[in-house]
């Protein structure tokens, strides 16, 4: 959906990769020189107190120096999957009030998602055109200047009570809109008609 900028994050995610990759790098040497100890050992040529530091070496090593290494490594990836902004439900971004790199504060309005899937348009028919529309009925919903953008849209439902709009007595025609067909840039007045076949 979005992410706040992190860039800043992102470069302590590589140092922090690039430190994990050299631990392990250094905790593979360990665990070789600590085989090279054990043989010596069975040669006779180390003691047994020289073994025993070589194993507690090797194991403070992964219990503290890995285990700090993981951690580092997964609070950074964690800091970074939180600033990628993840909205609760599918949609389409139809509002972006900010700009890129513009600051913003905490209760700010970072943009407006809408299900066009379940976008409906509602229309006001006069009671004389009442009786020529029926459910599944083209429509097409004109945008902007002369309908510069008509959206087509279909007939769902008629309200069969009559509403007093500006002095005239009308009912309100329920419409579903295809979301493949919404152009972009929702805000938008649109006035409609009913197309016959």
């Amino acid at each position: 959906l979005g992410s706040i900028n992190n860039e800043k994050l992102h470069q302590d995610l590589a140092a922090a990769k690039i430190d994990h990759n050299f631990t392990m790098t250094e905790y593979r040497n360990l665990i070789k020189e600590n085989d090279l100890n054990k043989k010596l050992y069975v040669q006779k040529a180390i003691s047994q107190k020289e073994l025993d530091a070589s194993n507690l070496a090797l194991t403070k090593f992964k219990l503290q120096t890995i285990e700090t290494s993981i951690k580092k490594l997964k609070d950074t990836e964690k800091a970074v999957q939180d600033t990628i902004l993840r909205a609760p439900f599918s949609g389409t971004v139809v509002d972006l009030p900010v700009k890129d790199g513009q600051p913003v504060n905490a209760n700010d309005k970072l943009l407006r998602i809408a299900d066009l899937n379940q976008l409906k348009a509602l229309l006001f028919v006069s009671e004389y055109d009442y009786s020529t529309i029926i459910p599944g009925q083209k429509v097409l919903l004109n945008r902007g200047f002369l309908g510069a953008a008509q959206i087509k849209a279909q007939v769902e439902k008629i309200e069969s009570v009559a509403k007093e709009v500006n002095g005239v007595r009308k009912l309100t025609i329920h419409c579903s809109i295809n979301a493949k067909d919404i152009p972009t840039g929702l805000a938008m007045v649109m006035d409609g008609g009913i197309q016959g076949d």
